[in-house]
């Protein structure tokens, strides 16, 4: 229990190469908590229409890009990110 305290530390203290060098708990403590922003269920039943037309007739790796930009867009809808 000792090391995987000391390993859960040292991941959320360690600065990231992306997110500005933030580390993980730094990041946590500047973005906008989700609750404040939306109900859990509106953004669950945006992401998933957005999942659905983005994955549409792809397959594989394709489909799984699609997905992932879904999400992000859903999160850039609600202010809880923002797409470069």
């Amino acid at each position: 229990m000792v090391l995987l305290q000391a390993a859960y530390t040292r991941i959320n203290r360690r600065p990231r190469a992306t997110r500005g060098g933030l580390s993980a708990n730094e990041l946590e403590a500047t973005l906008p908590h989700w609750r404040g922003r939306v109900a859990r269920s509106r953004f669950y039943k945006t992401a998933k229409g957005l999942i659905r037309k983005e994955t549409a007739g792809k397959m594989g790796r394709k489909a799984r890009t699609a997905e992932r930009r879904a999400i992000f867009r859903a999160l850039a809808r609600f202010g809880l990110a923002e797409l470069s």
